[in-house]
């Protein structure tokens, strides 16, 4: 038989109490931990609400798990999905399944909060939904496109021609956009 818990391992290590986790584990029993997710290396603190459940027998994908993990891993996730929007106010949750860089599977629970934008010089929070709307975050006038062009080709940058009987113009696509991110913060105010 297999070492359930390989010395290799970094989730092994974990389930063995070998490494201490931020916060420690927010559920976990005989074949499931569920804990916080360390914060990115540099970062002082942990994303709200970001969670790794794993299967505490070193199993490297889904395929691998038995019925009992598979279902207590459904539940667990569905009840921290469920206390995420209940007590963080998490507008949805996503779920990443995750194991390549370390062959042990763990599954990432992400959720997504209502965004801060300045409106008026005012942070206001907003969901994340009304970005896609057609108001927009700016009021933004039907020629401000065909402005920020002119002004590149202006420039020097781009260049324009013909092809055929129409006229064509041909740019760096990551130059326009920096281009026209400048000229956007240097005269739009939110």
């Amino acid at each position: 038989m297999t070492d359930p818990y390989p010395d290799d391992c970094f989730i092994c290590r974990k389930h063995r109490g070998d490494v201490a986790m931020p916060g420690g584990p927010v559920y976990e029993d005989d074949l499931l931990y569920a804990g916080h997710a360390a914060p990115p290396p540099g970062d002082a603190e942990a994303y709200l609400g970001s969670l790794l459940v794993e299967p505490k027998r070193h199993v490297k994908g889904l395929a691998e798990l038995t019925d009992k993990e598979a279902q207590r891993m459904g539940l667990a996730l569905a009840r921290l999905s469920r206390a995420l929007t209940a007590t963080e106010g998490a507008e949805h949750v996503y779920l990443f399944v995750l194991g390549h860089a370390v062959a042990h599977l763990h599954l990432w629970v992400v959720p997504r909060y209502p965004a801060p934008i300045l409106r008026q010089g005012e942070r206001t929070w907003v969901e994340i939904e009304e970005f896609d709307t057609a108001e927009g975050i700016v009021p933004w006038k039907a020629d401000y496109f065909e402005t920020i062009v002119g002004e590149y080709l202006a420039a020097g940058r781009g260049r324009s021609g013909k092809v055929g009987a129409a006229r064509s113009h041909l740019f760096d696509a990551a130059d326009l956009h920096r281009y026209a991110v400048e000229w956007m913060e240097r005269r739009l105010v939110l």
